[in-house]
C-alpha cells in the first residue's frame, strides 16, 4: 500500500522502530490486530486463516483500496462490538482495563487508515455510509453497549486521531518515552500536538451546549479514561521553532515522571504546562485551566474555591456564629461534593485579585 500521506509525516511502524519497547505495549497488540485483519496474520486459535472478509460485499465503489478498507472495517467493527459487550474474549487476545476502550482503539485504527492514503480521505462519506448501514443490522440492535457514532469532517478526524495518539501511545506508555532518549523530535513534536488539541477540546466541549458531533466523540473519550489533567499557560519572548530532525529540545517533553507528573509543550511563544496533580502556582500566576473528570457543576466548584481561598470564607464564618447548625450542613455538603474530585491547591495571589477558569465534563 502507498506510503502514508497523513499530515503527521510518520507511520506507527516508524514510531515503533524508534521506540522499540512499544512493540510490547497494549496499544501495539490491539492496534496490530486491527491493522492486520483480513490478512494471513489474521488467524484463528487453531492456526487456520480467517477468510471471512471475502463475504463482505461492498457496492458503490470500484476502487480496490476503498473496498479493501471497507471489508477490514466491517470485520473489525463486528469484533470490536462483540468484545465490548463481552461476547468475544479471544479475538484481541489483549484484555483492556475497560472494555469500552476497544471503541477508541477501533476509531484510532480507522482514522489512521483514512488519513494514510488519499483514496480514503476522498471517500469519507462512503465509509460513514457503510458504518451507518452496518449499525442498522440485527446483531447491533441486541447489544447493550454501543460505541458513539457520529459523522465527522476531515479536520475533526485529524484532531481526534492526534488526541487518541497522545493518550494511547504516549501517555499510556510514558515510561518508555522517558527512558528512550535522543530520538528525532518529529515524534514528540507530533504527539505534543495531540496534547495541545486535547486541552483546546476541553475548552470547546465544556462550553458547547448541546454538543456537536465532534464534542460527542470527544466526551465519549473523556468519560472512558477519566484522567485528571491540570494545566497552565506561560509565555516566552523567544518563539520556539520545531526542528523535527533534532534530538533535544523537542516540543513535548517530560519534566518530571514521579508524582506529580509534569509535562511541557512548547508552541510558538506559548508554553503549556501539564500535571496530573494541582500545579503549584507562583504569586503572580493565573490558573488558566483545571479539568476534573468527575461529573460536577461549574458554579459549585467556583463557590467552593471562593469559600476556601477568598474573603468570602469570613462572611460564612460570621454567619455561622449565629447559625452554627446550618453552617455544618453546608460544610458536609461541600465535603460530599469534593469526594470525587481532586481538591484545588491554595494559591497566594497579590492584592486579593483572583482569576480562575474552571472546566468540568457533564457526564449526562
Amino acid at each position: 500500500m502507498a506510503k502514508p500521506s497523513d499530515r503527521l509525516s510518520f507511520s506507527y511502524d516508524q514510531l515503533e522502530n524508534e521506540y522499540s519497547p512499544l512493540k510490547y505495549s497494549k496499544f501495539s497488540k490491539v492496534f496490530n490486530i486491527l491493522l492486520n485483519s483480513c490478512t494471513s496474520d489474521d488467524v484463528e486459535d487453531d492456526g487456520n486463516t480467517i477468510n471471512v472478509c471475502n463475504k463482505y460485499d461492498i457496492k458503490g465503489t470500484d476502487n480496490y483500496y476503498v473496498k479493501e478498507l471497507l471489508q477490514k472495517f466491517l470485520h473489525n467493527i463486528r469484533n470490536t462490538y462483540l468484545t465490548v459487550n463481552n461476547l468475544n474474549n479471544v479475538y484481541f487476545k489483549e484484555t483492556l482495563e475497560d472494555l469500552k476502550e476497544y471503541c477508541i482503539y477501533f476509531k484510532y485504527w480507522l482514522y489512521d487508515q483514512i488519513l494514510s492514503i488519499d483514496y480514503y480521505e476522498s471517500n469519507i462519506s462512503k465509509i460513514y455510509e457503510e458504518w451507518e448501514k452496518e449499525l442498522k443490522g440485527e446483531m447491533y440492535g441486541n447489544l447493550s453497549y454501543q460505541c458513539t457514532f457520529n459523522k465527522l469532517q476531515l479536520d475533526d478526524i485529524k484532531k481526534l486521531k492526534s488526541i487518541y495518539a497522545f493518550k494511547l501511545i504516549f501517555y499510556n506508555n510514558i515510561d518508555i518515552f522517558n527512558n528512550e532518549k535522543y530520538k528525532p523530535c518529529i515524534f514528540l513534536n507530533t504527539l505534543g500536538k495531540g496534547l495541545n488539541e486535547y486541552i483546546s477540546s476541553i475548552d470547546k466541549c465544556t462550553k458547547e451546549d448541546p454538543p456537536g458531533n465532534y464534542c460527542k466523540e470527544f466526551n465519549e473519550f473523556r468519560k472512558i479514561y477519566q484522567d485528571n489533567i491540570y494545566w497552565k499557560n506561560s509565555a516566552t519572548e523567544i518563539e520556539y521553532i520545531e526542528l523535527n530532525d533534532e534530538t533535544e529540545n523537542c516540543a513535548l517533553s517530560i519534566k518530571q515522571l514521579e508524582t506529580p507528573l509534569l509535562l511541557e509543550y512548547k508552541n510558538g511563544t506559548n508554553i503549556l504546562h501539564i500535571s496530573d496533580k494541582p500545579i503549584k502556582f507562583k504569586s503572580n500566576s493565573i490558573i488558566t485551566g483545571i479539568s476534573a473528570m468527575s461529573s460536577v457543576t461549574g458554579i459549585s466548584l467556583l463557590l467552593l474555591y471562593l469559600y476556601r481561598f477568598t474573603p468570602l470564607k469570613s462572611i460564612f464564618l460570621n454567619r455561622a456564629q449565629t447559625n452554627n447548625k446550618k453552617f455544618n450542613i453546608i460544610g458536609e455538603e461541600m465535603n460530599d461534593f469534593t469526594s470525587g474530585i481532586s481538591k484545588l491547591e491554595h494559591t497566594d495571589m497579590e492584592n486579593g485579585d483572583y482569576n480562575i477558569s474552571y472546566y468540568s465534563l457533564n457526564n449526562s
